[in-house]
Formats: structure tokens, C-alpha cells, sequence
């Protein structure tokens, strides 16, 4: 099964999911009606919400509350994007303006607190608190996964090590919420759901470092990522960890020397991808993400195979095709 055949197979309940989106986000107030709508509109997979589905299915859950834990995923990761792009001082955001370049930083907190307060009030209304719980613990693990990659700016020092504890507390912990949720709604067992959530921990943590090779290897007008965005702002991500720890020590000092710089000129970025190309950081970084992606797999085993298992093989086959 590929990718495509996923969304195919499940493109009723996206089309569901994307009205579902659309209800909430009609609030008639027009600057969050139309913010919140244009990053929403913006694209994406809508990778989070379709994890909900799928878990769903593979444990036998055939109703509708699946709708409205969607759209809670959606709109905790769009927050996020929101906040994001004001910490980083982004411009762009999946190949267009982001919110905060185009209506200020006020607007664009604004309406990612509004959406995440919108998530709150979802499932208040659901009232499952086995949810509430799982997904305050998960919001509150994101914020700290944030500060944390805050405090570790400009770190030449980090580890790998340390580099996973951020992105999973950052990007993978959502996912793995996302999968959880699926498993609470099927009321599978608990070893099930530990299993459901540590497939959507392992595949964040893959898609956070694919991601993550972009900034080195990608086209803007392909991925929407500005390159050398992490390098720019002093994010040291892990293809640029592997290369410190592997480049003889003129390199190093060389690549150093531009992480500090208060200016990082385009040949800058340059050198420093090529120092990464050249002592194998993407390689690095795309076999460790493979390693996570299979090891997501792996936790699917005690499932039985049918459509829905096949579905979330194939969405973490195509987290390690996603990014050429």
C-alpha cells in the first residue's frame, strides 16, 4: 500500500475531518475567522489527524468522536506553527507569508491561543477524561520541549542524545497522542495503546529529524522551508551534530565560527552544507530516521494485519520518502 492509496482509502472521513475544521473555526469574529482559516487552508498532509483515524480503525472504532479529536490535533499543531513563526521571526510558512509576517505577532499568538483554548473547550464537550488527561499531559510536554530547545540555543556542546529528548518532547509526543487517542476511543487494552503510542513517538521522532535534514538539502518553493533557517538561528540540529563530532578540527573551528556570527552570509550557509555533505550528516540523519521508522513499525506486530495496519505502515514508509 502507498501513501496515496491511504489517503484514498480514507479520503471520506478527511473530507469529514476538513468540515469539521471548518465548523469550528466559524466564530464570526473576521480577524480569527480569517487567520485561523488561512493557516488552516494553508496545506499540509494533515498527518495528526489521519493518525486518529487510522488508530481508530485498527482497534475497532467505528464512530464519529473521532471527528472532533482530529480537529483537537490539527489545532494544537497549528498553534504551535503559529508560535513557532513568531519565536523565529519566520517569514515563511509552507511556501507562503506566515501569519506573523503578514498580520504582526500580536494576531498571530492571538489565534494560536485562541486555537488551542478551542481545543480545551472540544474536549470539555467530549468529557472523556482518560483524553483530557492524555492531552494536557501532551500540551504541557510541548511547551516544555520548546523551552528547552530555547535554553539550547547555540549549544556546539549538545548531545544526540539531548537533541532527541527536545524533538520528542517538541514534535513526536503529538503524534504519539494522536495515536493514543485512537486506542481510547477503540477501548483497546493497555498494552495496545502503549503500543498505538509508541508507533506515533518513534515516527514523529523520524519525521522531526527528516525534517530537520531541509534546511540543508531542500527547495523552498518544494518544501516551504527557508534553507538555513536552523543554521540562521543557531539551531543545532542533527545532520550539524554528527558534523561536529566527525569534522577534523579546522572544520570545526570554521563551522563554529559561523554558528556564532551575528551575520551568516549566503556562502556561510553554503560552506556549512557542504562541511555536512562532506562528513556524512544527512546520511546520518536519514539512517537514524530509518531506524525509528522501523522500530514505529515494529510496535504494530500485535496488531492484526488488515486495511488500518497496512495504512500506518505505509504512512511511516512514506515519512522517510517525503523528504526528495
Amino acid at each position: 500500500m502507498t501513501f496515496q492509496q491511504v489517503l484514498s482509502i480514507y479520503r471520506n472521513e478527511l473530507e469529514l475531518i476538513e468540515r469539521k475544521l471548518e465548523e469550528y473555526l466559524h466564530v464570526n469574529i473576521p480577524l480569527i475567522d480569517m487567520v485561523s482559516r488561512h493557516i488552516i487552508r494553508s496545506g499540509g498532509k494533515r498527518l495528526r489527524p489521519l493518525l486518529v483515524v487510522l488508530s481508530c480503525r485498527l482497534c475497532g472504532y467505528e464512530g464519529e468522536r473521532y471527528l472532533p479529536m482530529a480537529a483537537i490535533m490539527e489545532f494544537i499543531h497549528t498553534a504551535t506553527l503559529l508560535h513557532d513563526d513568531v519565536v523565529d521571526h519566520a517569514e515563511m510558512r509552507r511556501g507562503a507569508a506566515s501569519v506573523n509576517s503578514t498580520w504582526g505577532n500580536e494576531t498571530s499568538v492571538l489565534v494560536g491561543d485562541y486555537l488551542v483554548a478551542s481545543s480545551f473547550l472540544i474536549m470539555a464537550k467530549d468529557a472523556d477524561l482518560q483524553i483530557i488527561q492524555l492531552l494536557s499531559d501532551t500540551m504541557t510536554a510541548m511547551a516544555r520541549g520548546e523551552a528547552i530547545q530555547l535554553s539550547e540555543t547555540g549549544n556546539i556542546h549538545i548531545t544526540e542524545k539531548q537533541y532527541i529528548e527536545g524533538i520528542t518532547l517538541k514534535t513526536a509526543i503529538l503524534m504519539a497522542a494522536a495515536c493514543e487517542v485512537g486506542a481510547i476511543l477503540g477501548n483497546t487494552d493497555p498494552d495496545r495503546r502503549r503500543s498505538l503510542a509508541n508507533y506515533g513517538l518513534h515516527l514523529g521522532i523520524a519525521f522531526q529529524m527528516l525534517d530537520d535534514t531541509l534546511d540543508y538539502v531542500a527547495e523552498v518553493d518544494q518544501f516551504g522551508k527557508v534553507i538555513g533557517k536552523d543554521l540562521e538561528e543557531r539551531n543545532i540540529t542533527l545532520p550539524l551534530i554528527h558534523t561536529l563530532k566527525s569534522a577534523r578540527e579546522d572544520h570545526r573551528r570554521e563551522i563554529i565560527r559561523i554558528i556564532d556570527s551575528e551575520e551568516k552570509t549566503d556562502e556561510d550557509k553554503i560552506l556549512v552544507s557542504r562541511y555536512i555533505q562532506q562528513y556524512g550528516g544527512i546520511e546520518y540523519t536519514r539512517d537514524q530516521a530509518a531506524q525509528s521508522v522501523a522500530r514505529a513499525k515494529s510496535y504494530l506486530a500485535s496488531f492484526p494485519e488488515g486495511t488500518a495496519r497496512k495504512a500506518l505502515e505505509a504512512t511511516a514508509d512514506y515519512v522517510l520518502e517525503r523528504d526528495f
